[in-house]
């Protein structure tokens, strides 16, 4: 027996219907307000567990979708205050709302890549690597993966930064050994920890139109020598911010390579090695402080910690400092100058495939882009690129929010019916 999603849809689009009815009877409310709600909670109820029963190529999505569309065409018209006649593809440009299609096709494709980023002794993604190739009892989000199954693909090869529920204990976070001060104060620290003879590590990031690259020097009384340099991803896959945490990861990893302490031989016996990890990206810095609540790179925040742990246990203090970018600093300027060396290299990745960085959002980008300009894949219908480029010489976008959004709700209802012809005159 196949599971049929027809009452499901019936009841989320009566919900919309009364949050609809809710929503207009708020009086004075601005367009550009409006549209905000309907985006934040009319549409939210409506697209609940879309994942269950939307797809490229599943059969009954056009008409689940038609359904849907009725409660999104009442949104379009409360925004403009459009008249009954204006076609639905044509009230969602002019209100610069995604069509029902392309707005549930983003939903499930994010949905599908997020549980593939789950860590892997997560039992919703060991379900959905165990169904492959099952025929029978097919998990909802299979069509939607094998659209995009390019760009889905996870495998030990090419792993997707994971998403993992805790980053370290509660008790045990890493606020405290991060530092950020004034400009003037960060570089005189920076001098005194180098003539003090403490080990210092710059890490630093660079991403280009092509590649994602990481450096990490080391400085001494004498200078600065640049110790790793290597080119982590793709830019399209990798960000700035997940970029400069991989850079301090990468300088954790070379002080557990290279520094060697015994561990103490008493609990309160301080650590004889001190370390100091120097970033100018306040950023990252910001977020190894955030700790368990942080919302980018935590794979790689857990593996700063991890690595945090294993120098500590062998007697390594380490601290970690802001320093000020592009301001003559010994060290930083030697791996800024190496990191942007690296990240101009032509097509070329240092690193091996298992250690390159595919963030979620890139991949859920990619994927995007790939849909966009393939719809048929999705079944969507094009856009009506040529009702907005006959009026406006532009394709459906965001200049229909600043044409509209300077108005009352008044002067927004003459101007769409200027705009699409369907006035009382037309009678």
């Amino acid at each position: 027996m196949k599971l049929a999603m027809d009452e499901h849809i019936s009841k989320v689009t009566i919900e919309g219907f009364k949050a609809f009815l809710s929503l207009q009877a708020t009086k004075g409310v601005r367009p550009t307000q409006m549209r905000q709600l309907l985006l934040s909670w009319v549409l939210p109820i409506i697209d609940y567990a879309a994942s269950t029963w939307f797809g490229p190529g599943k059969r009954g999505t056009v008409r689940l979708c038609h359904a849907l569309g009725k409660v999104q065409r009442l949104g379009a018209r409360a925004i403009l205050r459009a008249w009954k006649a204006v076609a639905l593809r044509i009230l969602e440009a002019e209100a610069n709302v995604k069509a029902t299609k392309v707005r549930l096709t983003r939903k499930v494709v994010a949905h599908a890549t997020k549980l593939l980023a789950l860590t892997i002794d997560n039992p919703v993604r060991k379900a959905l690597v165990d169904a492959k190739g099952v025929q029978r009892h097919l998990s909802p989000l299979d069509p939607t993966i094998a659209a995009v199954t390019g760009r889905l693909k996870n495998t030990t090869a090419r792993p997707l930064l994971e998403n993992p529920p805790w980053i370290h204990a509660p008790w045990a976070g890493l606020s405290r050994r991060v530092r950020i001060v004034e400009r003037d104060q960060a570089i005189k620290d920076a001098n005194r920890i180098a003539r003090a003879g403490i080990a210092s590590l710059y890490p630093d990031a660079s991403v280009t139109t092509r590649l994602a690259a990481v450096t990490v020097a080391r400085r001494n009384k004498e200078g600065a020598v640049v110790v790793l340099q290597e080119s982590t991803g793709w830019a399209s896959t990798c960000g700035v911010l997940t970029t400069e945490i991989a850079a301090i990861a990468a300088a954790l990893d070379y002080a557990q390579e290279s520094f060697e302490q015994e561990p103490p031989k008493y609990p309160f016996e301080a650590p004889r090695l001190k370390v100091t990890i120097l970033s100018d990206s306040q950023h990252a810095l910001e977020t190894i402080r955030a700790g368990n609540s942080a919302r980018a790179g935590r794979a790689l925040l857990q593996r700063i910690a991890e690595s945090f742990d294993a120098l500590e246990e062998r007697g390594i203090d380490v601290e970690f400092r802001w320093v000020p970018g592009h301001a003559g600093v010994c060290g930083n300027t030697e791996a800024d100058r190496a990191a942007r060396e690296t990240a101009s290299r032509d097509s070329i990745l240092t690193v091996p495939p298992a250690r390159r960085i595919r963030e979620v959002l890139g991949v859920i980008r990619l994927a995007e882009n790939d849909w966009k300009s393939d719809l048929t894949i999705f079944d969507s219908e094009g856009l009506p690129g040529q009702y907005t480029w006959k009026l406006d010489q532009a394709l459906p976008g965001q200049h229909t929010l600043r044409l509209y959004g300077a108005f009352s709700s008044e002067q927004v209802s003459i101007l769409i019916q200027a705009r699409t012809g369907h006035c009382r005159l037309n009678q």
